[in-house]
């Protein structure tokens, strides 16, 4: 990672289950692990010195249909790692903040995401923001609404909607575009077209719209630091052109 960029890198946390499953243990199991591998991964990205923004995506919307077990399980974990985690990235000077629906967290855990995020809001080292109760599309639906009601108010003309507005609206603000989007456990299925399939799940929809995507076979919890270097190099996000035209 030679270029001098800072790069805003988001994480898809996928295959904590696959994890577990491959040793015989229950699915939690390996969701704790995959939350262990969160402060690997962050002092990894700090060390890089190449990366101002780190977003997990750790609870979608979509998973509020798994099993009652496993949800109750999940938000259980979150609770010890927004007291630990969070804690301790602080003390790394990273500003600690969460993206997504806040209405349906539970109240304590919610309490923790706040106290952080004013405690960290001046560490300037690494924003590490935790995309949790998120959906991309419902991201946009929530900014759209915000912005109708302003309008609605006559705080701000329809003309002067435009795409600037829009993205400042969403939860991610004034914050720069992810230049790489990191899918882990993604069977990488060799195929006589060569094609892989590579998924978003609603992860930073509209931000992403120029982002770097890379599949990565590895399960999140077995996700290395060698891992993280590897994906960013590949994905090589300071050779886009935006559209431009490569110079002969």
């Amino acid at each position: 990672m030679e270029d001098s960029h800072l790069y805003h890198i988001g994480i898809i946390l996928d295959g904590n289950g696959r994890w577990a499953r491959a040793q015989s243990r229950p699915r939690l199991f390996g969701h704790n692990a995959g939350f262990k591998n969160v402060r690997k991964i962050t002092d990894a990205a700090l060390e890089t010195e190449q990366i101002s923004v780190l977003t997990l995506y750790a609870f979608a919307i979509a998973n509020w249909k798994r099993d009652k077990e496993e949800v109750d399980g999940l938000w259980n974990i979150f609770r010890t790692f927004f007291e630990v985690e969070f804690k301790y990235m602080m003390e790394q000077g990273c500003h600690c903040t969460m993206i997504g629906a806040r209405d349906r967290i539970p109240d304590d855990i919610m309490q923790m995401i706040e106290d952080a995020e004013e405690k960290s809001k001046h560490n300037t080292r690494m924003t590490v923001q935790i995309a949790l109760n998120y959906d991309g599309v419902d991201e946009v639906v929530r900014a759209t609404r915000e912005l109708v009601m302003r309008a609605h108010k006559g705080e701000i003309g329809v003309d002067e909607i435009d795409e600037t507005m829009l993205t400042q609206t969403l939860d991610t603000g004034e914050q720069q575009a992810p230049d790489v989007i990191i899918r882990t456990g993604m069977s990488q299925v060799e195929n006589e077209t060569g094609m892989a399939i590579w998924r978003s799940s609603s992860f930073l929809q509209l931000q992403s719209s120029q982002s770097v995507c890379v599949s990565t076979p590895v399960l999140w919890p077995d996700f290395s630091p060698e891992d993280l270097e590897a994906a960013i190099t590949f994905a090589d996000p300071g050779g886009r052109l935006f559209g431009g035209q490569r110079k002969s």
